[in-house]
């Protein structure tokens, strides 16, 4: 189910035709019928701000869904939301504001154990060729997110840190996205803690989890 928004404001500015409430009532007949529920949400609509759409999250993760699918706003060319656009009436997500929501969103969904089965649109040559205008198109979107999943995870593991090296062990298969695109996560996390190096390894542990370890048992 389409459901973008839970905010009223936000679904009436966009000319979804529909309310919170009606989307909340397909939800429930949707599950006693006994199907699958898969409920997405956009960010970035007009009048969206990060506030409704964590508001969004909390009220979807409250349906009990089976999973959920996070696009942000695109701007397609030749549409209404294009002429907005160009009209200075609506002011879009950037690529790196979306991706930095869209992180916090996933980690909600994850600790309410829904999984996030897409994140962002699925890129298309005509999107990457110019159809997007603007707003947050990006054509490895969900692994920029999960890059920045990993940078939190590890923000939070360097806490009060300030020089020195860091080492991480990620699970098999997730390397490239906690190193983050073009590695800009060890770039960031290596000024910001002013550290001489960083550097991240594959292991055994569980797919999603990330460790810090003493440097001295580096291998």
């Amino acid at each position: 189910l389409g459901v973008q928004s839970m905010d009223e404001d936000v679904l009436r500015l966009s000319g979804r035709g529909h309310t919170s409430e009606d989307a909340a009532n397909a939800a429930r007949l949707v599950k006693a019928a006994g199907f699958r529920l898969i409920l997405q949400m956009m960010t970035g609509l007009p009048g969206d701000t990060a506030e409704k759409s964590f508001y969004t999250a909390e009220r979807l993760i409250a349906l009990q869904p089976n999973g959920v699918r996070i696009y942000p706003t695109v701007v397609i060319r030749d549409t209404a939301l294009y002429e907005l656009w160009q009209k200075g009436k609506y002011v879009p997500q950037s690529v790196g504001e979306a991706a930095d929501l869209c992180a916090l969103l996933w980690e909600k969904f994850d600790a309410a154990d829904i999984p996030v089965i897409r994140c962002g649109l699925n890129p298309t040559e005509e999107l990457s060729g110019g159809d997007a205008a603007a707003g947050a198109y990006h054509p490895a979107f969900g692994e920029l997110v999960l890059g920045r999943k990993y940078r939190r995870k590890m923000e939070a593991l360097l806490e009060g840190t300030h020089g020195g090296n860091a080492v991480f062990e990620v699970s098999r298969g997730q390397l490239s996205a906690a190193l983050g695109q073009k590695r800009e996560n060890v770039l960031y996390l290596t000024e910001k803690y002013g550290l001489s190096s960083l550097k991240i390894h594959e292991t055994d542990i569980q797919k999603g989890e990330i460790r810090r370890i003493p440097v001295a048992m580096e291998k």
